[in-house]
C-alpha cells in the first residue's frame, strides 16, 4: 500500500506543477475577473457531475463482489444520461443568463459533455482497478489542458477566456479518447441491456445514492465558500479564492486526502473483516504524525514565502489572496484527520454516518459565516468559517471513530 500511495504521490505531485504552471500562465493572460468566471463555471459543472463521481467507491465495491460489470455500469449509464440531461435543461440557461458567462452556447455543451464521457469512463477504470491508467490520466489532463490553451492562445490568437474554454473541451477529450483505448483491450464495454435489479443490484443503488450524498456534501462545503463570495463580495475576492486560494486547497486535497479513500479506505476495510485491529492502530498513528508534518510544513511555507510566490506566480493583483492562505494553511491537519475519521467510519459499513458527518460540516460553515458577519465584511471570515466547519467536522469524526472502534472490539471479544 505504500508503495502505491508513494506512487501516486509523485504522479499527483507532478500534475499539480503542470497545472499551476497553466493557472499561473493564465493569471497573467486573462482578465481576473474572466478567471473567475471560468473557474466558478467548472466548479458549477463539477458539482452537477458530483453524482457520478459518488458511484465510484460502490461500483469498486459491489463489482469487487459480484463481477457484474455489466448491470453495474447500465445502472450508471442511466444516472449519467439523466445529470447531462438535467445539466443541458437547467445549468448551462443559469450560466449564461444569470452569472454573466458571455460565451457561445456550444463552448459549454461540449464542456458538459465531455465531463460526463470523463467521469463515466474513469469510474470504470477506477472499478476494475487499473491504476497504472488512473495515474496515467493524472499527468495526462493537466498537460493536454496546458498545451490546448497555449495553441488557442499563442497558436489560433484566441483571446480572453474562450481560450480557456477550448482548452478544457478539448483537454476532457483527449483524457476521455485515452481512457478509451486504454482500457478496451483490458475490458470490452458492456452492452446495453435490461437490468437484473436483484439483492446485490438493489444495495449497490443505495451504496451509490448515500456515497453519492456523503461525497457531495465534502465537496459542497469549498463550493459554499464561493457562493458565499459571490453573494457578499467583489468579483475581484472571487478572482482572489478561485484562482490562488482554492487552487493551492485542492491541490493539498488531492495530495493528501483524495489518497486515503483511494488506497486507505480499502485496506481498512480488509483489516476490520480481518480483526487486524492492531495494524489498523498502527496506521492511525503513522498517518496522525503525518498530518501533523504536512500541516507544519505547509503553514511555514505559506508564512517565510507565500506573499512573494503568489506575487511571482500570478500577479501583485492576487497579492490579498495571501492573507486567506495564512489563516488556511495551520489547520489543513484537520482535514486530513477527518479524512481518515470517515474513511475509518465507511470501511466499518457505516454509509449514513459518513452522510450526517459531511452534512454537519456545510451547517457549522454556514452557522459561523452568519455569527461572524454580525461582527464584520472582511473577506477573511470566509476562511474561518471553512476552518470552523473542518475543525466541528473532525470533534464529531473523532467521537464517532471511537464509538464505532469500541463496538467492533466488543464484537470482537465476544467471538
Amino acid at each position: 500500500m505504500k508503495t502505491i500511495i508513494a506512487k501516486s504521490l509523485i504522479f499527483t505531485s507532478i500534475a499539480i506543477i503542470i497545472n499551476f504552471i497553466f493557472k499561473a500562465t493564465a493569471a497573467k493572460l486573462i482578465a481576473k475577473e474572466e478567471l473567475g468566471l471560468f473557474f466558478t463555471t467548472i466548479d458549477i459543472f463539477s458539482f452537477t457531475l458530483l453524482i457520478l463521481v459518488g458511484f465510484r467507491s460502490s461500483m469498486v465495491v459491489c463489482f469487487a463482489k459480484t463481477k457484474d460489470d455489466v448491470n453495474i455500469i447500465n445502472i450508471f449509464r442511466y444516472f449519467l444520461f439523466a445529470v447531462i440531461f438535467i445539466s443541458w435543461l437547467l445549468v448551462i440557461p443559469y450560466l449564461k443568463h444569470k452569472m454573466g458567462v458571455h460565451i457561445h452556447y456550444w463552448y459549454l455543451v461540449f464542456l458538459m459533455l465531455s465531463m460526463g464521457l470523463v467521469a463515466y469512463l474513469g469510474n470504470q477504470i477506477a472499478m476494475y482497478r487499473h491504476y497504472a491508467i488512473m495515474n496515467k490520466v493524472t499527468l495526462i489532463e493537466p498537460s493536454l489542458t496546458l498545451l490546448w490553451f497555449v495553441i488557442a492562445y499563442y497558436g489560433a490568437d484566441i483571446q480572453g477566456y474562450h481560450a480557456l474554454f477550448i482548452s478544457s473541451v478539448m483537454a476532457t477529450l483527449g483524457v476521455a479518447a485515452f481512457m478509451y483505448y486504454s482500457k478496451r483491450n483490458l475490458h470490452k464495454e458492456p452492452s446495453f441491456s435490461n437490468i437484473a435489479m436483484n439483492k446485490d443490484m438493489k444495495q449497490f443503488l443505495k451504496n451509490s445514492l448515500i456515497s453519492t450524498l456523503e461525497f457531495g456534501s465534502g465537496i459542497f462545503m469549498i463550493y459554499l465558500s464561493v457562493v458565499l463570495i459571490m453573494k457578499y463580495y467583489t468579483l475581484n475576492d472571487l478572482a482572489d479564492f478561485q484562482v490562488v486560494v482554492k487552487t493551492i486547497f485542492v491541490y493539498m486535497i488531492s495530495l493528501f486526502v483524495f489518497p486515503v479513500f483511494r488506497f486507505y479506505l480499502p485496506e481498512i476495510s480488509k483489516l476490520i473483516n480481518a480483526n487486524e485491529h492492531r495494524r489498523i492502530a498502527t496506521i492511525k498513528r503513522e498517518f496522525y504524525l503525518f498530518s501533523f508534518v504536512v500541516s507544519i510544513i505547509l503553514f511555514l511555507m505559506v508564512w517565510f514565502f507565500g506573499e512573494s510566490l503568489i506575487v511571482w506566480a500570478f500577479s501583485k493583483e492576487y497579492k490579498q489572496s495571501h492573507t486567506m492562505l495564512l489563516h488556511l494553511s495551520p489547520f489543513f491537519i484537520f482535514v486530513m484527520l477527518n479524512a481518515y475519521n470517515i474513511a475509518y467510519i465507511k470501511a466499518s459499513g457505516k454509509f449514513w454516518w459518513a452522510l450526517f458527518l459531511r452534512v454537519s460540516g456545510s451547517f457549522i460553515l454556514l452557522l459561523s459565516f452568519y455569527t461572524l458577519k454580525l461582527f464584520s465584511d472582511s473577506i477573511i471570515i470566509v476562511i474561518l468559517s471553512l476552518i470552523w466547519a473542518y475543525v466541528g467536522m473532525f470533534l464529531i469524526s473523532f467521537w464517532l471513530e471511537i464509538k464505532l472502534r469500541k463496538g467492533i472490539n466488543q464484537v470482537a471479544e465476544g467471538d
